[in-house]
């Protein structure tokens, strides 16, 4: 908590490095842990001044306005960061989700639309263009996207993930859906999210006993997540042991009785009382 000294040392490392973003970072984060937002715009500005053409200091900008809710400048900062640097993803990502927090997903979608044009072989964008589709219920434009992160990610495994889920939940082929799970959860093996699509390609291929271990580790890891409670219900239910299927479903619906999957939560309770 030497804080004079800290900034003294930043200060000098981007004397003898004027594009030095982690220290810039480091002076940044001082201003706000003193609760002095409006220096530490001031900050990036001076050194902006200094690197006109460097994009990451235009991303640190808009990362610190976005931040303080200020969204048009957020807006204004990242923009200039892609128009510097067309590939930098985390520029673009971040604009996109301002974009959504403003409710513009159409903005946000142009925003990936045009990343995807500048830089076709990244995943990610189509990955996050895809997620905004699903979000707004259209759910096959999201797999046309998810599949397209596929050819040109090899096996990505965030699409991976994305299109065995929907996959699962519009009746698609199963097989298929278990294999990319497979491959999801392979290469992130400590994501709760894909260890409960793959325990959910268990369940409805009827492997409940496979289901089981990925989503008791996905519920120890995030207790607050309804769905995960849910489908460990589920895989208990096949398994034929009630009292725990009970147990999950009715912690299931504790956490939120009126989200989207309470009537099928409560449904289920129904069906073990038959």
């Amino acid at each position: 908590k030497k804080y004079p000294e800290a900034q003294k040392n930043f200060e000098l490392a981007l004397e003898k490095n004027p594009r030095m973003n982690e220290a810039l970072s480091g002076l940044v984060q001082l201003q706000l842990i003193q609760k002095q937002p409006a220096k530490a715009i001031e900050r990036i500005q001076q050194q902006i001044a200094k690197a006109p053409d460097y994009g990451t200091f235009y991303l640190t900008l808009g990362q610190l306005q976005a931040g303080q809710k200020d969204f048009a400048g957020a807006i204004q900062s990242l923009q200039k960061a892609i128009a510097l640097e067309p590939n930098n993803f985390e520029a673009v990502n971040l604009l996109a989700q301002v974009q959504l927090a403003r409710g513009a997903p159409d903005e946000a979608k142009a925003s990936f639309e045009q990343a995807i044009q500048k830089n076709p072989r990244d995943p990610r964008s189509y990955v996050q263009l895809g997620a905004i589709e699903e979000s707004q219920g259209n759910w096959q434009q999201a797999q046309q996207h998810y599949q397209k992160a596929l050819e040109v990610g090899n096996d990505y495994a965030p699409a991976a993930n994305n299109l065995a889920y929907l996959l699962l939940q519009h009746g698609g082929n199963l097989d298929l859906a278990l294999s990319l799970a497979q491959t999801a959860a392979r290469a992130m093996p400590d994501s709760p999210n894909t260890a409960d699509t793959l325990a959910l390609a268990y369940i409805r291929k009827g492997n409940y006993q496979l289901a089981v271990p990925p989503l008791e580790d996905a519920v120890k890891k995030v207790p607050q997540d309804q769905t995960f409670q849910y489908h460990l219900g589920l895989a208990y239910q096949g398994m034929k042991d009630m009292a725990k299927a009970k147990a999950s479903f009715q912690r299931a619906l504790a956490i939120d009785p009126k989200s989207a999957m309470a009537d099928a939560i409560r449904k289920s309770l129904g069906e073990l009382s038959n």
